[in-house]
């Protein structure tokens, strides 16, 4: 299902919500995303931007939305 990414592995793991077409993360607690450490959203969580950590007892989801802003730099550069 994945590529290899730069560590040689060919993983996936699931993330809480869906993202459109246009990359813009719907939140949910039913449906989820297998993601790949090889894709954007997999790229993003491996370089720090963790979605399900808090930050002053906010989820980083809504709290600047960090892992959204890395998606979208991810896929422009």
């Amino acid at each position: 299902m994945c590529d290899i990414d730069r560590n040689v592995l060919k993983k996936a793991f699931p993330l809480a919500g869906y993202w459109t077409k246009d990359s813009r993360h719907i939140p949910s607690k039913s449906e989820y995303l297998l993601a790949c450490t090889s894709g954007t959203i997999g790229k993003c969580v491996r370089f720090g931007y963790k979605p399900w950590k808090n930050k002053n007892g906010r989820s980083l989801w809504d709290y600047w939305d960090y892992h959204q802003t890395c998606v979208e730099l991810v896929l422009r550069f």
